[in-house]
């Protein structure tokens, strides 16, 4: 587990660090002092936990966690932020970038370690959680297209989805990789699948009043166009969760 702690006042760093370590020995800890650091940092390192002051020299917290949820990272870290001033903008576009708590200074560092004890045992165990969010996300997804939930197509999208996340070294081959790899796992044929999937697609386009069709898809798409703009979507939905 790695933490980078982002506060322009060492003496609480060196405090927050003999605190965390106390608790957490084998927590890997590393302090910086100004927002142009813990950018570099962050992109270096990619910590899992970052704990953000947002007031920093050169560039500040806001700013600086503006800039780590735009970076094309593979994970996004979790942000914990630390504020002694707190406008209503501020928290406006606080609430925008999600942070995974929020405290105000000055603060007892007994609780904010233990809180920060208890972002890294649920970062340890989200993955088992991560699996059925994910798989509830999908199917939401598909939900909101109009597919409806009871035909065969609309089980081998959300596989097929699930797949495409996973496996994200394979590409969109469709025919050659999807559709046969679908198929393998209902034990039926790639033809049958591909059928099944562009009946659910049709189906569903013939529904009226499902939103999400028209902010995602000019007109009924194939169904490689499904898959590539399902799959985008879902990655977005990620890296702004901050998922793994």
């Amino acid at each position: 587990m790695k933490i980078i702690i982002a506060d322009a006042d060492q003496d609480f760093c060196e405090l927050l660090e003999y605190s965390i370590r106390a608790v957490m020995p084998l927590v890997q800890l590393e302090a910086v002092y100004d927002g142009a650091t813990l950018l570099q940092r962050v992109e270096e390192r990619q910590p899992e936990l970052v704990i953000l002051n947002l007031m920093l020299p050169h560039k500040d917290g806001l700013a600086a966690f503006a800039a780590i949820r735009a970076m094309d990272l593979p994970v996004q870290p979790q942000v914990m932020v630390l504020s002694g001033y707190l406008t209503p903008r501020m928290q406006e576009e606080l609430c925008q970038l999600r942070p995974c708590f929020f405290t105000a200074l000055p603060c007892d560092l007994q609780a904010l370690t233990q809180r920060v004890q208890a972002c890294c045992r649920e970062l340890v165990f989200a993955p088992f959680q991560r699996r059925e969010d994910a798989d509830t996300e999908r199917c939401r997804l598909l939900r909101e297209l109009g597919l409806a939930m009871h035909c065969k197509g609309f089980s081998y999208i959300r596989y097929g989805l699930q797949l495409l996340v996973e496996e994200s070294s394979m590409g969109l081959c469709v025919t050659k990789w999807l559709y046969p790899a679908i198929a393998h796992h209902y034990q039926t044929t790639a033809v049958n699948v591909e059928r099944a999937i562009r009946s659910a697609v049709v189906a569903a386009w013939q529904r009226k009043g499902y939103l999400l069709q028209h902010q995602l898809f000019r007109e009924r798409p194939t169904n490689s166009e499904l898959f590539a703009v399902a799959e985008e979507y879902l990655r977005q939905e990620q890296r702004m969760t901050g998922t793994r």
